[in-house]
């Protein structure tokens, strides 16, 4: 089958989750809060661990543990 470009791999997850934007700080000034924006629904936690890997930006594909989540997105920070 064929795998996305970003996907985040979750500690227990079945299935990786598609990611549709990352992006460091506001985007334009870059900082140490990355926002990631999932395809949809992704059912993590603050605390869940995570792995991220196939961006093209090297410096975003790690592991890593869910900050904040948003209520009103599909975002979740770390």
């Amino acid at each position: 089958s064929v795998r996305p470009e970003f996907e985040i791999v979750g500690a227990f997850a079945s299935d990786p989750i598609t990611i549709t934007t990352i992006i460091s700080g506001d985007g334009a000034t870059p900082t140490r809060r990355i926002t990631v924006t999932t395809q949809g629904p992704h059912g993590l936690d603050v605390g869940t661990p995570i792995r991220i890997k196939n961006v093209s930006d090297s410096q975003y594909n790690i592991s890593t543990r869910v900050t904040e989540v948003s209520t009103i997105s599909n975002n979740i920070f770390f």
